[in-house]
């Protein structure tokens, strides 16, 4: 029986590597983890490894022809634009070069038998002036990404020329994505319309390349000049253009088709059959969320994605029409609320006891992701004394600060603000965790009893001057 000659069977083998690393993520079930928002979440759980996480990730990702563009979203999300640019620049070298052996390794003798003539010419030729085409086509992205690691491991270009290319090369595209990333955490910001404009940029290169080659005009160089000042600039103006305020909800969007405010979730528990009733109400221009509960106990929530430090201060507005009778901030059969609204924390796997590395590892078992690691509850009390905070009777990850207490000021609206940042540092003596979502919730489940509040203008924004001069 005839045995297959050693270059085919690696060339086989390079086929099934690269028909396995398309399908894996393009025909399973893991390909609903290849979103920006998911990995994102994923590196970050990893705390102060998340960087190296986030490299190795990049490393395999052009082996198994992960999209790029994904994984550099993601970046840009996590670690912002520049240290996000960093990682992935120097990850994606890393991947590219891997994906270049396997494919060297695998097919390259393959290809030397094939190659004669004009295409062994052409083949001498790149070997010749490696760096200049591999930079050229990084630059100029008219072969993809992953398909150009393969191609240039087949060809005779020279590991020093194809590594020094790509890294050099990478750039500019590199950032364009990761700045579009890290923009995503307000897609109102003049930094997300400059990165859209900059990406729109870097996609009409090609197009201007192909034009230039038929005409000689100068066009394709005035394209590559805006990206350089887009790249170049981009840092400033995402400076410069950084709101004041973060907005969560004014509610004048009205509700969506289920009725809830439009970007919120319901927060449903379990065991809980009875749900507080949240609809978007108005009284003349102004609209509002109101929460009804009987006997009930329900909240709805925002995922939240802003740096806390550059916007600690949190304000609000509620009403609420009466105060929870049986209610005792230091019992859980007491743990009812007329008004509340929470922020929740993100789990740090790396300053976890083992018991909470089992509870939480657990948890995402059975409900494929992390609970929050600890949230700070802003209440209106019904004993507790206003500005005092003490643990929940269900855990001390959750603290209680009583922000309004007992009959005055019902059926008034309230105007709150409070230093999220330096609560949870007081509270919890360390430095927050990333945030995980803002929440509002009105219940009564506990006591049996009804409640109605009211809710609007949910902001965090940043520390004016003279609170800054304080600090430093």
């Amino acid at each position: 029986m005839a045995t297959l000659p050693s270059a085919v069977i690696k060339i086989i083998s390079l086929a099934v590597i690269v028909a396995v690393g398309i399908g894996v993520f393009q025909f399973t079930g893991l390909g609903q983890y290849l979103k920006p928002e998911t990995l994102r979440a994923y590196i970050q759980s990893y705390g102060k490894v998340a960087p190296a996480v986030y490299v190795f990730l990049y490393c395999i990702g052009p082996v198994l022809f992960v999209p790029g563009a994904i994984l550099s979203l993601a970046g840009g999300l996590a670690f912002g634009a520049l240290w996000g640019t960093v990682l992935t620049v120097f990850g994606a070298t890393i991947g590219a070069t891997l994906a270049f052996f396997v494919a060297r390794s695998l097919g390259r003798g393959f290809v030397e038998r094939l190659l004669k003539g004009r295409f062994k010419l052409l083949d001498e030729a790149a070997g010749r002036h490696g760096l200049k085409v591999i930079l050229f086509l990084r630059l100029i992205p008219l072969v993809p990404f992953n398909a150009l690691d393969y191609a240039a491991g087949l060809s005779k270009i020279s590991v020093r020329d194809y590594v020094l290319g790509t890294f050099i090369g990478i750039i500019p595209g590199t950032f364009a994505y990761v700045y579009l990333g890290s923009s995503l955490v307000n897609i109102y910001s003049w930094q997300f319309l400059s990165a859209i404009a900059l990406l729109v940029l870097m996609s009409l290169v090609p197009f201007a390349y192909k034009k230039w080659k038929k005409s000689n005009s100068t066009a394709p160089w005035v394209i590559i000049l805006g990206i350089a000042l887009g790249v170049f600039g981009a840092n400033s103006l995402e400076a410069q253009s950084s709101p004041e305020n973060y907005v969560i909800d004014t509610f004048s969007n009205g509700p969506d088709a289920s009725g809830l405010p439009k970007g919120w979730k319901p927060l449903h528990f379990r065991k809980i059959a009875r749900h507080t009733q949240y609809t978007v109400e108005q009284e003349g221009e102004n609209k509002f969320l109101k929460a009804v509960s009987q006997s009930s106990a329900s909240g709805i929530y925002k995922e939240l994605d802003l740096d806390l430090k550059a916007y600690p201060i949190l304000s609000w507005r509620w009403r609420v029409e009466n105060i929870i009778q049986k209610g005792d901030e230091q019992s859980k059969e007491g743990d009812d609320y007329s008004a509340r609204l929470y922020v929740t924390f993100q789990y740090e796997p790396d300053q976890a006891s083992l018991w909470e590395k089992t509870k939480y590892e657990t948890y995402r078992l059975l409900y494929g992701e992390y609970p929050p690691a600890g949230s700070l509850n802003y209440i209106w009390a019904n004993k507790l004394a206003k500005g005092a905070a003490i643990d929940s009777p269900y855990t001390e990850k959750s603290k209680m600060v009583a922000v309004e207490s007992g009959s005055d000021g019902l059926g008034q609206w309230r105007s709150e603000q409070q230093d999220v940042y330096e609560d949870y540092k007081r509270l919890f003596g360390q430095e927050p965790p990333p945030l995980v979502a803002i929440a509002v919730m009105t219940d009564t489940d506990n006591t049996g009893e009804s409640a109605t509040a009211y809710y609007d203008d949910i902001v965090f924004t940043r520390l004016n001057e003279e609170d800054q001069r304080r600090e430093r």
